[in-house]
């Protein structure tokens, strides 16, 4: 038979489990939401600095779910920013496929990304 101290303590457990499991579905919704409003505004974006800083976000959202994607969204913002001349746009694509790259453990090419990001920070003074 439980004792009452053995109930509160599976109470507890119970709360704490509902309270995770809550949480987790609200962030997952909320990421989605968030993504599906990125793609929206993509599909309406020029060619522009826009675009790089949406690309970017978008790759952002997706780094722990899809570094792959994130990787590709990176990549894309970076071409995008180079062909605007775009010093800070392509410091912030390059900071982002460093830390895409960092996750999937490949540690010299996000070493090589975030040296590539820190030379155009520092010539931007940033």
């Amino acid at each position: 038979m439980k004792t009452k101290s053995n109930l509160s303590v599976s109470s507890h457990r119970l709360m704490i489990c509902l309270f995770l499991f809550t949480y987790s579905l609200t962030h997952s919704f909320a990421q989605s939401a968030k993504i599906d409003s990125l793609l929206t505004l993509l599909k309406k974006d020029n060619a522009d600095t826009n675009k790089v800083n949406h690309l970017n976000a978008l790759g952002w959202e997706l780094k722990y779910t899809n570094p792959d994607t994130a990787i590709i969204l990176g990549e894309q913002a970076l071409s995008l920013a180079k062909k605007q001349q775009w010093k800070k746009g392509a410091a912030n694509s390059l900071g982002n496929l460093g830390a895409y790259n960092y996750l999937k453990a490949d540690y010299p090419k996000a070493l090589d990304y975030y040296l590539k990001a820190l030379k155009i920070d520092e010539e931007l003074g940033d």
